[in-house]
């Protein structure tokens, strides 16, 4: 029994000093309208930086497609070298390659007029369309360089 209250005393001696801290004040009041302030600033900021970087990332695309373009154009100027019998061909996958071309510059156009949410659901949609685009392109230049070899 003699070692139980001497072990009760060493512990509460221990945890004696063990108490919390006193709390801290801040002298420095903060109104209501003062973090409404400092949150609307910093939701602004937000907002300038996405639409920095959407400005950015469209302009890229812009820049992809303007070279799409060429690329498309280059390959209608050389469809005049083709034999009539690939050229009834080469001419669907042209209208096809246009008509991608065509979906891809609505969903880009409906991209650069997103924002928010709605952003994202854009992105993704114009870039399935893109992809399409591109592989049709690239399809395109391939089957042009097989048809003018033969």
């Amino acid at each position: 029994m003699k070692y139980c209250l001497t072990g009760i005393a060493v512990a509460a001696l221990t945890f004696a000093g063990c108490s919390e801290p006193a709390e801290t004040t801040v002298t420095d009041d903060v109104s209501a309208s003062e973090v409404q302030s400092e949150v609307g600033e910093a939701a602004n900021s937000v907002k300038e930086l996405a639409s920095q970087k959407k400005d950015e990332y469209t302009a890229k695309l812009k820049d992809e497609m303007a070279e799409l373009d060429t690329q498309i154009k280059k390959l209608k100027e050389r469809s005049t070298e083709l034999k009539d019998e690939a050229k009834a061909g080469w001419n669907e996958r042209m209208k096809t390659l246009e008509a991608k071309r065509e979906t891809a510059k609505a969903k880009f156009d409906e991209l650069k007029n997103a924002s928010g949410g709605a952003l994202a659901d854009m992105k993704s949609g114009f870039e399935a369309a893109w992809s399409e685009l591109k592989e049709a392109c690239d399809e395109a230049s391939a089957h042009f360089n097989d048809s003018e070899s033969k």
